[in-house]
């Protein structure tokens, strides 16, 4: 489905309002909530750079690509309220990496069984032991917001854009078929 003008307008609507807030101005010197308020302000910069994306993506006729921005716009508005509103967010969102980094190290090591060096591998081993076990991980279309469409739009565009699955596959075959002209011989 292509883009709708309306839809161009709002980004750019919203990207104005984004950065008329003018964070540049945070004090991170606030003693015991400077890491949290770091860590609102890399969302922030991420969701500026996201929309950036956004529109440059809309201007090329992306769409594909700017649903998949879109996705990540509202992955950091979710991410945002997260951190305003739950007060052990750090922990998890820490743990949720932590989680990650010791798959990402299991399976690097399951794939490459015999072919690392036994230092690498030792290393690795090492590194998966001094981790905790698994812990719950920080899943953003669980977060509940005051707005639950955004719950909703970041489900759908991942299903539909990010992953590879079914719909997003007769997502792109229609998205690619309907630029092209058809011509009969």
């Amino acid at each position: 489905m292509p883009i709708r003008p309306t839809w161009r307008r709002w980004f750019s609507d919203f990207q104005q309002s984004v950065e008329a807030l003018a964070l540049q101005d945070v004090d991170l010197l606030d003693d015991d909530k400077a890491e949290l308020k770091s860590t609102a302000l890399a969302l922030f910069g991420r969701l500026q750079s996201e929309l950036d994306s956004a529109l440059v993506l809309i201007d090329a006729r992306r769409e594909l690509a700017f649903r998949n921005a879109c996705r990540s716009v509202i992955d950091c508005a979710l991410h945002l309220y997260a951190a305003e509103t739950d007060a052990q967010y750090l922990t998890r969102l820490k743990e949720d990496d932590e989680q990650s980094r010791r798959s990402r190290a299991k399976r690097h090591l399951a794939v490459n069984e015999g072919r690392l060096p036994k230092e690498q591998a030792s290393i690795l081993n090492g590194f998966i032991k001094r981790m905790h076990g698994p812990k719950q991980r920080l899943l953003v279309s669980e977060i509940d917001s005051p707005v639950p469409r955004l719950s909703h739009v970041y489900r759908e565009i991942s299903a539909d854009a990010l992953h590879v699955s079914w719909t997003s596959l007769f997502l792109r075959i229609r998205t690619v078929t309907s630029s092209w002209r058809w011509s009969p011989r």
